[in-house]
């Protein structure tokens, strides 16, 4: 089985030998309950990082001779509207278009040419991941306010289990984006 998107790339196998994903799915539930977050909280979570992943999905088409973009495959914007709780017409015209104001107030929609819409899909995602680890680490940072500060921390060394992928896209852009947040 391969799994394949943009922000994946390709990955073999998605098992890792001796590793139960629904034991680690406990597993993460239960950390997710020890911190505070509400049944709702979490599905959510999910929810966000699966429109994430399925937004590497969207493929782009031109249209118009490259003066515009179409979504290649709109079905994969119904899994992602969803998972995001927004319209698919909304979510596709917002990779499609941009909005621009004129000087005198007017707004225009601009169509995107097809690297253009890739940018907006990939900035997309990229803005909804960072939106969703700050939110993270607020309510970590409240969970652990509520806990003595001679027992509470909150470090990022390193994430176990990537080393096992052959290409690390989406799993690096999640460490990079870590480490970057932690420097700041």
């Amino acid at each position: 089985m391969c799994i394949r998107d943009r922000y994946q790339r390709r990955v073999r196998g998605t098992e890792i030998p001796d590793v139960s994903d629904a034991e680690e799915y406990k597993v993460v539930r239960k950390a997710m309950d020890l911190l505070g977050l509400t049944s709702e909280d979490q599905d959510n979570i999910f929810r966000i990082i699966a429109g994430v992943l399925h937004l590497g999905n969207v493929k782009i088409a031109e249209i118009n001779r490259g003066e515009q973009s179409s979504v290649k495959n709109p079905e994969v914007l119904d899994i992602i509207a969803t998972n995001f709780g927004c319209s698919k017409a909304d979510l596709d015209k917002n990779l499609t278009t941009r909005l621009m104001k004129s000087q005198r107030g007017s707004m225009y929609t601009i169509p995107l040419k097809p690297l253009e819409a890739e940018d907006a899909r990939d900035a997309l995602g990229k803005m909804i991941y960072s939106r969703l680890f700050d939110w993270l680490v607020a309510k970590i940072n409240k969970s652990l306010s509520m806990v003595d500060e001679s027992d509470a921390h909150c470090g990022i060394l390193d994430i176990f289990g990537f080393e096992t992928f052959e290409i690390n896209s989406f799993e690096q852009l999640c460490i990079n984006h870590a480490n970057e947040k932690k420097k700041k």
